[in-house]
């Protein structure tokens, strides 16, 4: 009895969080709009910049603008330590 009463809790307390984040998502939506136009703005924009400033390098991976694309969209959306060289720490 006391575990269907458990996950009852649970599930009403999620479903409040739910309609809690979607008034949220309503009342932003024209802010949240802006940041989506303004990110996919800026990655075209550097995208293309990117494809034109390495056309003519040899043994470039910016084949075409899309390719430049996902490399825009993976810099502007990651924190860059996958990417990052390894450095030894110094606290060692």
């Amino acid at each position: 009895m006391f575990v269907g009463t458990c996950w009852n809790g649970r599930l009403r307390g999620m479903r409040l969080g739910l309609r809690i984040l979607g008034y949220t998502l309503k009342s932003c939506a024209s802010e949240l709009g802006f940041l989506l136009f303004s990110l996919t703005m800026a990655i075209v924009i550097f995208a293309t910049i990117m494809f034109y400033a390495e056309k003519n390098v040899l043994g470039t991976k910016f084949i075409s603008i899309p390719e430049a694309f996902w490399y825009t969209i993976v810099t502007m959306t990651t924190l860059g330590s996958v990417t990052a060289p390894h450095r030894r720490r110094l606290w060692v």
